[in-house]
């Protein structure tokens, strides 16, 4: 398909799209092991939970919204980059179960222990935040 059919601007667009979702996909392997890793969607990733942290930390107005909705909503985004951090190549080493299934253990097991217990561990040092079980629930 030509992108010559389209107006300009959209063939500017869909350009600078392809561009950036290459810049974004682009993954290096592991040394001594069958992955590869996304250095971009890392950088991506850590920049979403640092603005996250700033957001949900600091001494703001109280919004409409509610606590809960916040927690799901933001860390379950988090959780949605931290699937494409880890890449399985087409390999021989795709037949076992743990390797073929690694972003989604890698996801499951990190988003539950740091976006869960570990930021409501450090939320509970604050003075302006509370500890809260249902917290961790929502958003594991």
């Amino acid at each position: 398909m030509s992108l010559g059919s389209y107006p300009q601007p959209t063939a500017m667009l869909e350009h600078l799209f392809q561009t950036v979702e290459e810049y974004m996909m682009r993954s290096y392997p592991i040394r001594d092991y069958p992955l590869n890793i996304r250095p971009a969607i890392i950088f991506a990733t850590a920049t979403w939970l640092l603005l996250l942290g700033i957001l949900g930390m600091a001494p703001l107005p109280t919004l409409p919204i509610n606590d809960k909705a916040l927690h799901f909503f933001g860390l379950g985004f988090a959780t949605f980059l931290l699937y494409f951090v880890i890449e399985v190549p087409e390999s021989p080493a795709r037949r076992v179960w743990y390797i073929r299934r690694a972003p989604l253990l890698f996801t499951l097991v990190t988003a539950f222990f740091f976006g869960g217990i570990i930021s409501e561990l450090v939320q509970s040092a604050l003075p302006v935040c509370l500890f809260d079980f249902q917290d961790i629930k929502n958003s594991s």
